[in-house]
């Protein structure tokens, strides 16, 4: 599949008009259903809430290492978010 396409402008250029982003991962019914399940221990009490929530923070690390090469640029950008609760305990 070619994804360029040029555009003659004149005698020694042209346009070069390329398709440069990917589709995005399509996340499975069943991963939804567990970051919807993570919200849900989060806020309502449920019986065997911590095993579970340990449960689900496992789960979290594993598709953190799974998915590292796309997770660790976007962290390393995002450092000062990390700083908000700091900020939030002192004030």
């Amino acid at each position: 599949m070619n994804i360029v396409s040029r555009i003659p402008t004149d005698r020694d250029s042209s346009l070069v008009m390329a398709k440069v982003y990917e589709e995005p991962r399509k996340i499975p019914y069943w991963e939804q259903a567990l970051i919807s399940l993570w919200f849900l221990n989060s806020f309502v009490p449920l019986p065997l809430e911590t095993p579970l929530r340990y449960l689900l923070v496992l789960w979290f690390l594993w598709l953190f290492a799974l998915h590292k090469e796309q997770v660790i640029p976007i962290v390393l950008k995002a450092w000062p978010l990390f700083l908000l609760p700091v900020f939030g305990l002192i004030s």
